[in-house]
C-alpha cells in the first residue's frame, strides 16, 4: 500500500473517531437545552465551541503525528542507510526498501542499481575501469 493512501486512511480514521466522539457527546447532552434559560443556552453554546475548538485541535495534532510516523520517518531512515553506506563503502549493501511497494522502492532500486554498477566498474581492472567512469562522468576532473 503506498504511503499516501496509508496516511489518508490514518488521517481519516482519527478524524471520524475524534468528531463522531464529539458528535455523540453533544447528542447526548441536547436535551437539556428545551428548558434552560438564556444564559444557560449561552454558556452551552461557549462549551460546545470549546469542544470543538479542542477536536480540532486534537485532529490537526494527531494528523501531524501521523504524518511524521508514516511518511518522513521511512524516508529519512532510508536517507540514513544510504549516507551510511556510502560512509562506510559498504557497496556491496543493498537497501531492503527496495522491495517495498510503495513510494519510497523506487528510489531504494535505484539507488541498489547504482551500487551494483559501481560494484562492477570497481571489480574490473582498476586502472581501465576508474579512466572509464572518468571519461563518462563529465562532473569527475582529473587532478
Amino acid at each position: 500500500m503506498k504511503l499516501q493512501t496509508k496516511f489518508i486512511l490514518w488521517v481519516s480514521a482519527v478524524i471520524v473517531i475524534i468528531m463522531t466522539a464529539g458528535g455523540l457527546w453533544f447528542y447526548q447532552h441536547q436535551h437539556f437545552v428545551d428548558g434552560m434559560r438564556e444564559l444557560a443556552k449561552m454558556e452551552l453554546a461557549r462549551n460546545v465551541a470549546l469542544w470543538v475548538g479542542c477536536l480540532t485541535a486534537a485532529t490537526v495534532l494527531a494528523v501531524s503525528m501521523l504524518a511524521r510516523v508514516l511518511v518522513a520517518m521511512p524516508v529519512r531512515q532510508m536517507g540514513r542507510k544510504m549516507a551510511a553506506i556510502a560512509e562506510s563503502r559498504a557497496y556491496n549493501e543493498q537497501l531492503a526498501e527496495a522491495s517495498r511497494q510503495d513510494e519510497l522502492a523506487m528510489p531504494a532500486r535505484a539507488f541498489n542499481q547504482l551500487l551494483n554498477k559501481l560494484l562492477a566498474a570497481i571489480s574490473s581492472s582498476p586502472p581501465r575501469a576508474m579512466s572509464r567512469l572518468i571519461a563518462s562522468s563529465p562532473w569527475i576532473t582529473r587532478e
